[in-house]
């Protein structure tokens, strides 16, 4: 992120621009106010951004709360009641680290590496651990391949046997079209930003569910 030192208020707030970490198509602006001990006290869209313009969605709007609610999971911990009683245990990091150690190499010991299923998506996951750091580490153990996740690529395949392609255009295109068939999805929850352009006079939409 770029940060502007300027002064914004008494408060000698500045401001750090930046974007969503989330896995979404729409790359939202943020902007980030943080005091001087670095704590960011507000966080807001940039209204300057040509699709965004200022929009943010529910999750991002919260990420205050997010990051600084006081009940918020900051140390490994260990299950000691039955599963879903909520039970739960403080541990060091080198013990949750040999723990998981542990169970791994008894799995691979009595059934083999292949028996390990890593699953991930992205997320809010950089390059490093999505691409790279974890990519190596599997293949250093021999696990099973999966295709990171599961309901992704199941939907991507049934695209493209069903339709033939999963190209989509640019909402700046959709304000062209007299027609715009939504299938099997519903814009506001994955791609609120979509909204607008379908939303123009004398646009004809139909939703398919």
């Amino acid at each position: 992120m770029a940060l502007d030192t300027t002064v914004t208020s008494p408060r000698n707030l500045r401001v750090v621009y930046g974007s969503c970490p989330h896995d979404c198509p729409d790359c939202c602006a943020l902007e980030t106010r943080v005091d001087e001990q670095g704590r960011a006290v507000s966080v807001r869209g940039r209204a300057d951004h040509p699709i965004t313009q200022g929009w943010l969605c529910a999750k991002v709007n919260r990420y205050l709360e997010r990051v600084y609610h006081p009940e918020r999971l900051l140390y490994p911990m260990r299950r000691v009641g039955p599963k879903g009683s909520g039970q739960f245990e403080r541990i060091t990091w080198d013990e949750a680290i040999a723990e998981i150690t542990h169970q791994w190499q008894r799995i691979i010991d009595e059934h083999g590496a292949q028996c390990i299923l890593p699953y991930s998506y992205a997320g809010t996951l950089g390059m490093v651990q999505g691409a790279v750091a974890d990519t190596r580490l599997w293949n250093r153990m021999g696990v099973s391949g999966l295709e990171r996740a599961i309901c992704g690529h199941a939907a991507e395949e049934a695209v493209q046997l069903i339709v033939g392609g999963r190209l989509a255009p640019s909402p700046e295109t959709l304000v062209e079209s007299k027609l715009i068939l939504i299938w099997g999805v519903i814009p506001p929850a994955p791609h609120p930003i979509l909204c607008p352009s379908c939303a123009r006079p004398r646009r004809m939409v139909r939703t398919l569910l």
